[in-house]
């Protein structure tokens, strides 16, 4: 969701309570990712009482993956021994995210650990395809099993529909997002699609993509940067040995708007690196970027790539929301464009009704 599009969003909450006794300052706390948000005043009763609130919740609190609403119920001071206390969250209550555009730019490895976005975007892993090494190993299917695991965790529902095949049936998933598994040896996509890739592979060696980065000038999501390409060339060339997993995101070579993150087991026996790129709460590191990679089994990533593209399903006026948001400091000069038009208008306008009155008074 592009949040920067609204700057909050109503959240109907349908609560009921009981057991809330005079003077005991009862409230109702709400709060977005341990921010407190609001309270809400409970009224005095000691029986049961339904409510129903409209708590507005700044978008710049939200973030683009998780969030945890938490409601807390305080019954305050003065609470009767005897007395029944209840609360409860309806289940009819409603977070309204209409009105907001789904827009972002890709590849983002961040969005991915994170949230397995974008293939969990179907919840069934439709529009996913996992291309696997023509003889794949034990470690191989570990980590199919380990990510499948994680979508379904992020999605709440089984992965059903996702599409497994190997690299010479590639182009009957050209529509999909891929994942690619394997080794530099095993899957030979990895050097086939080398010149789509941030950091290419091989069995000799690993190497930075050194095609010109896209221009930001239109285009200020894009998260590449020259100092991380910097940073990625000085780790290549001492090479890969002292790294255990290589995880890269790039644009499909097969189609412009697909995804392909690649996922590379330097060391095969140091599963639990790979295994920690599908667990947040125990990977160290970062993972973000365009590419991410695990030495000891910690993670640094770099904001490098070769192309992106803006995966989302605007129609046109959404398109010019996002646009001018992203790109702000165009608003001064449309204003500036506008204003000379309007004026340019009315001057003519006005000479042409002077040459009239100058006319008529002729005659």
């Amino acid at each position: 969701m592009f949040l920067r599009a609204r700057q909050s969003v109503p959240l109907l909450l349908k609560y009921a309570y009981a057991g809330v006794a005079e003077d005991s300052k009862a409230a109702l706390h709400v709060r977005l990712n341990d921010k407190d948000i609001g309270s809400i005043p409970l009224e005095p009763s000691l029986a049961r009482l339904e409510q129903a609130e409209i708590v507005r919740l700044a978008t710049s609190r939200l973030q683009p993956y998780i969030n945890t609403l938490t409601i807390d119920f305080d019954f305050g001071r003065g609470a009767r021994e005897n007395t029944e206390l209840y609360a409860a969250i309806r289940r009819d209550s409603l977070l309204d995210l209409h009105g907001i555009p789904h827009s972002v730019m890709l590849p983002r490895l961040e969005l991915f650990a994170e949230a397995g976005y974008p293939y969990t975007q179907w919840a069934d892993l439709g529009r996913t395809a996992v291309i696997l090494p023509a003889e794949p190993t034990s470690a191989d299917y570990e980590v199919l099993l380990d990510m499948v695991a994680f979508f379904g965790a992020q999605t709440g529902c089984p992965g059903t529909a996702l599409t497994i095949t190997t690299p010479g049936d590639v182009q009957a998933v050209a529509d999909k997002d891929l994942v690619l598994l394997g080794t530099s040896a095993s899957q030979p996509l990895l050097s086939e699609w080398a010149s789509s890739m941030p950091l290419g592979l091989s069995q000799n060696g690993m190497w930075v993509n050194e095609s010109p980065t896209p221009t930001q000038l239109l285009n200020p999501e894009w998260a590449f940067r020259n100092e991380d390409r910097a940073k990625l060339t000085k780790l290549a060339s001492i090479g890969r040995r002292s790294l255990d997993v290589i995880t890269e995101g790039f644009v499909s070579p097969l189609r412009e708007n697909r995804s392909v993150v690649a996922i590379v087991a330097v060391d095969s026996a140091k599963h639990d690196a790979v295994e920690s790129l599908f667990i947040p709460a125990v990977r160290h590191g970062p993972v973000y970027g365009g590419v991410a990679v695990s030495r000891e089994g910690i993670f640094q990533s770099f904001l490098v790539g070769v192309q992106a593209f803006q995966s989302g399903d605007l129609d046109p006026y959404e398109q010019t929301v996002v646009f001018l948001i992203e790109n702000y400091w165009l608003i001064p000069l449309a204003v500036v464009l506008l204003a000379s038009f309007i004026s340019v208008w009315l001057r003519r306008s006005t000479e042409r009704v002077a040459a009239r009155r100058l006319a008529t008074e002729t005659n």
